[in-house]
């Protein structure tokens, strides 16, 4: 209480004082700080401490120590995790594996392929015009149309050159004989020398065996002429159930494009057209007739395709075309031989 009397008149009245009397100044602040010193000052419980601050003060780094390099260990390689294996799609059928099964065991007699996929077997006979050879495949490449040919043996044998150029571009090439004669009018022995006549020609000018099937001269016909092309290594003698009558008619009857392009246009699933390239007329109604089948879906294929067995197939087909449809053609009825 005494200290902080003095110390309100020292603060208050320090001027006055120190003008008066300093001598008497220093006396009583002497005498303060002897009483201060030996007297207790009593505890202010009834004021809030002030907080003591505390300032640390970061330590001084030491220089590091340089590492001494340890031993180099070997990376222990990382076990991958087991993957669960993801199921393998269905594959979609490929151009040489048609989805119609294959022949029957032995040499068959067929006319067509299934009924149930909407596909077009196009054939090419005889093959006298090397002219129209040419021009028909290019009729086929510029339209991406797969199609089979039946050169006759001894035609072919002239052109040997063409018929590379066929067998180059991707097109199956098959037994139409050697001397294209009536085989039913031969002996057993006959037939089998003419079907494999005509086999060691074309394999011959092509480098590499043709497809086995056989096409008899106007589809002509007895189980002499099957057994003899079972003997000759065929799978099938092929016949057809549609054809443009190129050769039918009379001179009248195969200049008339607009008559090749309507018998041409009557096939329906599975059906096989009988065409040759003997002249132009065929070439001119190739177009209009690939036209109609594509606008009603349908695909064009090879024998090889359409009957399952392994060969050449230049334009492999699109996936959709593969489902099994309702025929958009009518029925027709077997054309009647002879068709040459």
């Amino acid at each position: 209480m005494i200290a902080e009397l003095i110390g309100e008149m020292f603060c208050g009245e320090r001027r006055v004082i120190m003008k008066r009397k300093p001598s008497l100044v220093f006396l009583v602040v002497l005498a303060l700080l002897v009483g201060a010193c030996g007297a207790p000052v009593p505890p202010t419980s009834s004021l809030a401490a002030t907080p003591t601050i505390a300032i640390t003060t970061a330590p001084t780094a030491s220089p590091s120590a340089t590492p001494t390099p340890g031993p180099t260990e070997t990376p222990t390689p990382t076990v991958a995790p087991s993957l669960t294996p993801v199921p393998t799609a269905t594959p979609v059928p490929s151009p040489s594996a048609y989805p119609t099964g294959s022949l029957p065991a032995g040499t068959s007699y067929v006319r067509y392929g299934s009924r149930a996929y909407p596909v077009i077997a196009i054939t090419v006979d005889d093959c006298y015009s090397s002219a129209a050879v040419a021009a028909d495949l290019a009729v086929f490449q510029k339209y991406h149309v797969n199609a089979t040919w039946f050169p006759i043996g001894y035609v072919a044998a002239l052109y040997p050159d063409l018929w590379r150029a066929v067998d180059a571009a991707g097109f199956p090439i098959a037994n139409h004989t050697f001397d294209h004669q009536n085989l039913t009018l031969k002996t057993y022995d006959q037939i089998v020398k003419d079907f494999k006549d005509d086999n060691n020609t074309l394999s011959s000018i092509i480098g590499h065996p043709i497809m086995p099937f056989a096409r008899p001269y106007g589809g002509s016909l007895n189980d002499t002429v099957i057994r003899a092309a079972a003997a000759a290594g065929e799978k099938a003698v092929i016949n057809w159930d549609t054809t443009d009558g190129d050769t039918s008619g009379g001179v009248a009857g195969y200049t008339d494009v607009n008559r090749l392009i309507s018998l041409g246009e009557g096939g329906k699933n599975g059906s096989i057209i009988l065409m040759h390239a003997n002249h132009e007329y065929t070439t001119k109604a190739l177009p209009a007739i690939i036209n109609y089948y594509r606008a009603r879906g349908f695909q064009f294929v090879t024998l090889g395709q359409m009957f399952g067995v392994p060969g050449p197939v230049p334009y492999g087909p699109e996936p959709a075309t593969w489902i099994p449809t309702p025929s958009p053609s009518p029925t027709l009825a077997p054309p009647t031989p002879p068709y040459y």
